[in-house]
């Protein structure tokens, strides 16, 4: 009898830690300067529009930043380097288990100096390669 108990428990258990992950979704990206290099250790942020709340991570030797985990809805998001202007996107929307595509491409000058996209990025589709029919007529 323990031994259900302990499997009913486990079981409640994962499915309240599968229920916490199941809503969210990710941004995700490359950093680069005006000549094409990679940028190391830029610090990416993404701010929640709806609740203010912030998630933050750096770039890696690879130029390239993810924010895991993100609840659905609606982000602004800001890259910060010295020696860069600072840049940021406004309107990227994240969906429920789904990976945004957002890269930047910074600009030589101090980080006092902003760089605001108000536009919504084009939703770039990451989690399948099919790219559509062509009519060759």
């Amino acid at each position: 009898m323990r031994h259900v108990a302990l499997c009913f428990a486990f079981l409640i258990a994962s499915a309240i830690s599968f229920a916490q992950v199941g809503g969210t979704g990710s941004i995700e990206g490359t950093i680069s300067d005006p000549s094409g290099a990679v940028v190391v250790g830029a610090t990416v942020t993404a701010k929640n529009t709806a609740t203010g709340v912030e998630t933050t991570r750096s770039s890696t030797d690879a130029g390239v930043y993810v924010l895991p985990l993100l609840p659905a809805g609606e982000y602004s998001v800001a890259v910060k380097k010295a020696g860069f202007q600072t840049m940021s996107q406004e309107h990227v929307s994240v969906e429920a288990l789904a990976s945004v595509g957002l890269s930047f491409k910074l600009q030589i000058g101090s980080a006092t100096q902003t760089i605001t996209v108000e536009e919504e990025p084009t939703q770039l589709k990451t989690d399948d390669v099919a790219l559509g029919l062509v009519d060759a007529k």
